[in-house]
């Protein structure tokens, strides 16, 4: 059995494409440049899940990337296809146990209440038995929310995990491990070249690289005669073979050679890459030697223990992350759910091969309505109810919430206007010139008087102020509106708000700090008058000069 996955496109957000690449019984495909279309005999069944639902939930999801998409493919020897179609109980559940063992690794350590809904299908119209899965990568959080899950991260440690839970499912029921020795071909061709001759074969088509196919079977040839001990040795033949097909050697490495074409106007593909036990870069005996270390390691108590010492290390992260104390890691047992008396994924009656469902004539419609398997009955009506019922329950708890949080919005809303008021009184006690009504400057407007109040106020000046507004009194200090009155006070425009730097006021007897005007005569009256350039020199009493 051998575990592959799809690669992300980003196209298909809500999964359709690939729900219909899983179930429907015709599909389009293209190979070397030819478009077929590949009707499926016997048609794709669905072990699990819904695709109604599953379109809908990936559509609620708020995820660039909403799924992953995986393949068990076995062994024509593993599982039977004829069996296996016809509902054997035996076959489905060596297969339902295997399929529940991937979901448990997918979705490591969480409740299986907390994981979403998943869908499995089948193919068999290859001969062999190919299990689909397609598992939405997301998880119900402990805090009542859905949380991005990758099923298989890209860390070295996940893939050891998927690497050990294959083989030990292998060990267990006794299918094909693609790492076994025994199964490592001398040559390997390029998947591209393998689907598509596939492909072609099933049309009953030729493929046009039947020159690369003819080159690798005699590379086979070649090495089932024992001719070449290693790759060195064996590079001679190749230049003469490749040369046939059109080909040179053009580099190799430890583990793969690739060849280019001679001519590439011609010849086409105009690269391709071989792989196998052939091009291995060692002696091939010691190849034949791998053999005994794999049967050691291939153990399956060997594999749990590994495989169960790697899960634990995952456990906090996962409770830490995901749990946020709202639920506790699920206990991750390797060998209780291939070991255990119960059936997984059969969960319904499985119809036999020659029914409607599974009839090579019958074809599945296009449209989701009825053709494609659904739950019983019953099962859906109780679904239905529990939904119902989780809906009336909210809508409860919600009126109730809003029956106690009314009064309160009250409060809040009666309090927080009386704050407002309470903000602006003080506001207005402790800023009052923010608040003072203003006063018009009266520019002189054409249709007004202010021309001839000099740009005064038209109540007229005070008696201590010239030219100061009464109303704006209490927003000046004290010491401007007692300011002494010079006698030329008259003569010079009066000025708000800042002091006469011309004229200063005549400091109080009682600072002692402040400066005084000199005394007249004095040394600092005759410097002051040099510096205005009004030195007058003092005449003596007697009318002598001095």
């Amino acid at each position: 059995m051998l575990i592959g996955w799809y690669e992300f496109d980003a196209s298909d957000r809500s999964g359709r494409g690939i729900l219909n690449y899983f179930l429907a019984p015709s599909v389009g495909k293209s190979a070397e440049g030819l478009h077929l279309q590949l009707n499926r005999d016997p048609a794709p069944e669905l072990l699990a899940g819904d695709p109604d639902q599953m379109v809908r939930f990936l559509q609620h999801l708020p995820f660039t990337r909403r799924f992953s998409a995986m393949t068990m493919t076995f062994a024509e020897g593993d599982v039977p296809v004829a069996a296996f179609n016809r509902g054997d109980r035996e076959q489905r559940d060596r297969v339902g146990k295997a399929v529940t063992a991937v979901l448990e690794l997918a979705y490591l350590h969480v409740p299986p209440e907390k994981r979403p809904p998943v869908l499995v299908g089948t193919h068999t119209h290859t001969g062999r038995l190919e299990v689909n899965l397609l598992l939405p990568r997301a998880v119900l959080a402990g805090h009542g929310r859905y949380m991005s899950w990758n099923p298989c991260p890209p860390t070295p440690r996940h893939r050891e995990m998927w690497d050990l839970q294959r083989q030990l499912i292998n060990a267990r029921f006794g299918w094909a491990e693609p790492t076994d020795p025994r199964r490592t071909q001398w040559v390997s061709f390029p998947s591209w070249l393998s689907k598509s001759t596939a492909e072609l074969e099933r049309h009953g088509l030729a493929s046009a690289h039947m020159a690369i196919l003819e080159f690798g079977q005699q590379l086979v040839g070649l090495a089932a005669t024992k001719a070449v001990p290693h790759r060195k040795a064996l590079r001679r033949h190749l230049r003469k073979l490749a040369r046939k097909a059109g080909y040179r050697i053009y580099r190799p490495n430890d583990k793969s050679m690739s060849f280019i074409p001679i001519d590439p106007e011609r010849t086409k593909p105009k690269k391709f890459v071989l792989k196998g036990r052939l091009f291995e870069d060692r002696p091939y005996a010691l190849v034949r030697q791998d053999q005994a270390e794999f049967d050691a390691r291939f153990v399956a108590e060997d594999l749990e223990d590994q495989l169960f010492e790697k899960s634990e290390d995952c456990k906090a992260m996962t409770a830490a992350k995901y749990g946020k104390e709202g639920w506790n890691p699920q206990p991750f047992d390797p060998s209780h759910v291939l070991v255990k008396e119960q059936e997984c994924i059969a969960w319904r009656p499985i119809q036999i091969i020659e029914n409607a469902k599974n009839a090579a004539c019958a074809k599945i419609a296009k449209s989701r309505k009825s053709d494609l398997p659904k739950p019983p009955l019953l099962q859906t009506l109780i679904a239905r109810l529990n939904a119902l019922a989780d809906l009336w329950r909210d809508q409860r708890a919600a009126r109730r919430i809003a029956r106690i949080l009314a009064p309160h919005l009250t409060d809040f809303q009666t309090t927080q206007k009386q704050w407002r008021t309470l903000h602006d009184y003080i506001d207005r006690l402790t800023k009052p010139e923010r608040h003072a009504p203003r006063v018009p400057r009266h520019d002189g407007s054409p249709r007004s008087d202010a021309a001839a109040l000099g740009g005064r106020s038209p109540h007229g000046p005070l008696a201590g102020d010239h030219g100061r507004d009464h109303r704006l009194e209490h927003l000046f200090p004290a010491d401007r509106r007692e300011t002494e009155r010079r006698p030329d006070t008259a003569a010079r425009p009066e000025t708000h708000g800042r002091p006469d730097r011309g004229h200063p006021q005549e400091p109080s007897p009682d600072d002692a700090m402040v400066w005084r005007s000199p005394r007249e005569g004095s040394r600092g009256w005759l410097i002051r008058s040099w510096l205005a350039g009004e030195e007058k020199r003092p005449q003596p009493e007697d009318g002598l000069e001095m």
